[in-house]
């Protein structure tokens, strides 16, 4: 089942940054949208010029239309394409479903990440690919929104933003960090593993389909 949705999320993949560089990345959640963490845009937005993200092969000036600092979860819509490459920009035949559902630990799920363990080769983040684990345990929850870290997967620096899905393809959030967890204690030689931790997006699933809606 990942395997089909990793074909979904690679076709929906976006880089988010500005002035030529990449802050992050990001999915497309339809033509002209693009979810991200609030982090990953919050240097961009200072800049000029604005926000940029990209769709297939093209790149675009975006807008932020959602911005919450607190659940770090964000939105831009794409406008005037700052290079368009016609012949081979696609959009994907279809987009993530947004999940309603309050996510729970013991959930499988996959995410676009790098392949390449940050302890083997740090400068190789251009690596992506299938990144599966599962929800493990609570990070922090409040009223507003809820964060999970995600045990089997790895993550590194760069890869903010990435979308996390569970075994149906449906979108239940973005990854917004990593903790670094001392493992084995009882060992000589104690090691770090890097947890990622997902922000979800279901405490905003219904602000994100009427922004999904302005589309059509």
């Amino acid at each position: 089942m990942f395997r089909e949705s990793y074909k979904l999320y690679w076709g929906c993949l976006s880089h988010v940054g500005s002035n030529g560089r990449t802050y992050g990345l990001g999915c497309a959640i339809s033509p002209h949208h693009v979810l991200t963490a609030a982090h990953v845009i919050s240097t961009a937005i200072t800049e000029d010029p604005p926000p940029m993200a990209t769709m297939g092969t093209s790149i675009f000036r975006a807008e932020v239309v959602f911005n919450d600092a607190e659940l770090d979860l964000a939105v831009l819509r794409t406008g005037v394409a700052v290079y368009e490459h016609k012949s081979c920009h696609r959009l994907p035949a279809r987009f993530p479903l947004i999940s309603t559902a309050m996510p729970t630990p013991g959930t499988s799920v996959g995410f676009m990440g790098s392949v390449t363990r940050p302890e083997t080769d740090a400068d190789d983040r251009e690596d992506i690919g299938l990144i599966t684990g599962a929800l493990s345990f609570l990070v922090k929850e409040s009223q507003s929104g809820l964060r999970l870290a995600i045990s089997g997967g790895f993550a590194q620096e760069g890869f903010s933003g990435t979308a996390v899905f569970d075994q149906k393809g449906d979108l239940l959030g973005v990854m917004v960090q990593t903790m670094q967890f001392r493992a084995g204690l009882r060992s000589r030689v104690p090691y770090m593993v890097n947890m990622p931790i997902m922000a979800a997006i279901s405490p905003i699933a219904d602000k994100l389909q009427k922004i999904i809606s302005s589309d059509t």
